[in-house]
């Protein structure tokens, strides 16, 4: 380092740090920009300009030249580098041998950068309008959307077909037992006694027909053997309602006629488990028995 070298400026004094800074991280071997020592110290150019040539004078910094590409050409940037010499001036600052004089430059806020309204400066300005269409770059996932639309217009058409079914069945009555005038019961007078009048089977509507088919059903398979199981009871009812010329009701109408039979007090259900049924297998069966009330309403329709 040149002897004569007894003093330098605050603004050289920052670069020299600056460029010890960027030697100590390894990087480029020390060699930092205009552009880096503004970032970090927001002096002007022109402060800057000026510290660096005079670095360059006292041999603390060297300047090199090098080559980048910027908007797609090749542009020169000039570079700088602290020296050995700018190395042991800036100890000597440190131990002060070295005098630091003059004041800090005023230092300039950078503009905040401001964000781009468009990605490219050479595409048209007004924005492009946003399509609608989306398009699927994998086909795949394509044909598996289409598929999943077409599955739920099938789930949408077998829900309103179904409603429908349901409305119409909803709407459906049972037509009434049409009685001819010769099998009318003739007109008597009503006894002074309150005795409960039997009603004849033919004068009786299809529902009391049919509870009258399982009380009889019940009471047959009761004498036979000792539990009555609902299976074997819904059997008895199908053959009996052949005899009598009834249609008998469906699996899905059976169960739930003899729960309302059963709320009627005309019949009791029990649900009990195979092995104390005596019957293989796991699970429980429903046991059916006929109760006084259910014999009573069946006695006063014999």
């Amino acid at each position: 380092m040149p002897k004569n070298i007894d003093k330098i400026t605050t603004m050289e004094s920052k670069i020299l740090e600056l460029g010890k800074k960027q030697h100590d991280k390894g990087y480029r071997g020390g060699v930092f920009t205009p552009g880096s020592v503004r970032s970090e110290t927001e002096y002007s150019y022109r402060a800057i300009n000026v510290a660096l040539e005079a670095l360059i004078e006292k041999g603390l910094v060297e300047k090199t030249v090098t080559s980048a590409i910027r908007d797609g050409a090749v542009v020169e940037l000039d570079v700088y580098k602290i020296t050995n010499e700018g190395m042991d001036c800036l100890e000597k600052v440190t131990s002060g041998s070295v005098k630091v004089y003059g004041r800090e430059p005023s230092r300039e806020r950078m503009p905040k950068p401001e964000p781009r309204q468009y990605s490219k400066p050479w595409e048209d300005r007004s924005p492009a309008p946003r399509s609608r269409d989306v398009s699927f770059p994998n086909p795949e996932i394509a044909r598996s959307i289409r598929a999943l639309e077409i599955a739920v217009l099938a789930i949408n058409e077998n829900l309103k077909a179904l409603q429908g079914r349901v409305n119409r069945m909803s709407e459906t009555k049972p037509e009434p037992v049409k009685i001819s005038e010769s099998e009318k019961p003739p007109e008597t007078a009503k006894p002074t006694a309150p005795a409960k009048p039997k009603i004849s089977r033919s004068a009786i509507s299809q529902s009391t027909h049919h509870r009258l088919l399982i009380l009889e059903s019940v009471n047959e398979l009761d004498q036979q053997q000792d539990n009555v199981l609902a299976d074997d009871l819904k059997e008895r009812y199908i053959a009996k309602c052949s005899e009598n010329g009834f249609s008998p009701k469906g699996m899905s109408q059976f169960t739930p006629f003899l729960k309302r039979l059963e709320g009627e007090g005309i019949i009791s259900l029990k649900r009990v488990g195979c092995k104390n049924l005596g019957i293989k297998g796991q699970g429980s069966r429903v046991v059916v028995k006929p109760t006084p009330q259910g014999q009573e309403f069946l006695d006063g329709h014999a």
